[in-house]
């Protein structure tokens, strides 16, 4: 750059300094047209912005150098003109140098010009670009970057609410689509709908940052960031289908690997074994079937023996304590009943014919009847105490109790009844004792 006109290094400068501003005004990323991708852009303010700005500062010490240089050489010349013009000529040979040198410093005098022209438009680009501005020029540059921003604000805030509000309609679209349709049912081709999903996350994730960037550029301009909560909802939600279609690929990838189809020869293998299998250990279980079967029965009918006799057929036995008991032999009853069921579903898989359970329907009735005679018994004793209430001034205290008790009990009963239902299975107590 050195020698080279002032006006080439007023373009250089401004270019340099362009290229600053465009740098400066970078935004930390970009996301692509298509939202699939997003460009990083910090490392370009952070590496090119130094270095633009050490460019400025070399132009400006080259400019200084060059003005110094150039400066010192011409005020040499001037020097050497002047002391060799001061000296008058004493002779022929002094005269004729004189005449020379006078000649020649005629012929320089348009070039020192030149110089002198060349130095002033130097110095006038050092001062133009690189002076410190006054307190007054500052104070203006301020009031004018204040005015621009008061015009451009609004128009700016629209168009920040305007992409919002266009970004967030689109996510939410997306969103939409990733969690309804195909992608809910089970039975879609896993790699394809995974791979559409992943291509909807990265839209998911870019539309995300963008939405990040203008809440950041919402809290330069108004003081507040912008509300991003359904973000973040939308994120998890994108996030938890994928790994849900993940979860599903990789089922799918280990039931084709480790369960194929078997071909014919290996199914006609696999049905003999299995029919060996049931051969050899067909007489044990059936042996097991009956031992259980035969105990089961057993056990049912010490209940129904035991619930049809002794203190049970005596009618001055306490009949809500003798109700009680039947209560929990029913139940008993109840459950042997079922697990005998479940041996004769097992005996008719086994042999091909069900066991005869008629012996348990009739121990059920009897226990029924049983339960029945000492609801009979509570109801005589309602009955008696009306009868009682009407010589007994209704105002008695024993009476009153008396009816209370029977009145409270009779509300039971209907509650026990269905408690006693054969359709109470384990899981149904189970779940009544935890309430």
């Amino acid at each position: 750059m050195m020698g080279m006109p002032a006006l080439h290094h007023e373009e250089h400068i401004q270019k340099v300094r362009s290229w600053t501003d465009r740098v400066r005004t970078v935004p930390p990323s970009l996301t692509t047209f298509n939202k699939l991708l997003i460009v990083n852009c910090s490392h370009i303010q952070e590496k090119i912005g130094p270095l633009l700005n050490s460019i400025e500062e070399d132009v400006l010490t080259l400019l200084i150098e060059e003005l110094k240089l150039r400066s010192e050489n011409l005020i040499l010349e001037l020097k050497r003109a002047v002391e060799g013009l001061r000296l008058e000529p004493t002779d022929f040979n002094d005269f004729t140098h004189y005449a020379s040198m006078v000649k020649h410093c005629v012929k320089m005098s348009d070039d020192m010009q030149q110089q002198m022209e060349h130095l002033h438009s130097l110095q006038e680009t050092v001062r133009t670009n690189y002076r410190q501005m006054t307190p007054d020029e500052l104070l203006l540059e301020e009031q004018m970057g204040a005015e621009t921003v008061c015009q451009r604000l609004p128009s700016m805030a629209d168009t920040l609410d305007n992409t919002f509000f266009s970004l967030a309609h689109g996510l939410e679209k997306i969103v939409t689509k990733a969690t309804s349709g195909p992608y809910l049912d089970p039975t879609q081709n896993a790699v394809q709908m995974l791979n559409k999903l992943k291509i909807m996350c990265r839209q998911v994730y870019a539309v995300s940052a963008r939405l990040t960037e203008l809440s950041s550029t919402s809290k330069s301009l108004r003081g507040n960031p912008l509300d991003l909560t359904f973000v973040k909802h939308c994120v998890k939600m994108s996030d938890d289908m994928q790994q849900q279609m993940e979860h599903l690929h990789s089922l799918q990838e280990t039931v084709r690997t480790n369960y194929r189809q078997m071909t014919p020869d290996e199914l006609l293998l696999e049905e003999q074994m299995g029919a060996e299998t049931v051969c050899q250990r067909l007489p044990s279980m059936a042996d097991t079937l009956d031992n259980t079967f035969f105990s089961l029965a057993h056990g049912l009918e010490k209940i129904v023996t035991k619930a049809t006799s002794g203190p049970y057929l005596d009618p001055t036995q306490n009949a809500v304590q003798m109700l009680n008991k039947l209560k929990i032999m029913c139940r008993q009853v109840y459950a042997v009943s079922a697990r005998l069921t479940e041996l004769s579903s097992t005996s008719k898989s086994l042999r091909g014919n069900p066991l005869d359970l008629t012996f348990v329907t009739e121990a059920r009735q009897k226990m029924e009847a049983r339960k029945g005679l000492a609801q009979e018994k509570v109801d005589e004793w309602l009955q008696q105490a009306v009868s009682l209430a009407r010589t007994i001034p209704s105002r008695d205290a024993v009476l009153q109790e008396t009816l209370g008790i029977l009145g409270r009990f009779n509300q039971q009963l209907p509650v026990l009844a269905k408690l006693s239902s054969p359709t109470l299975k384990h899981k149904h107590w189970r779940n009544i004792f935890k309430s």
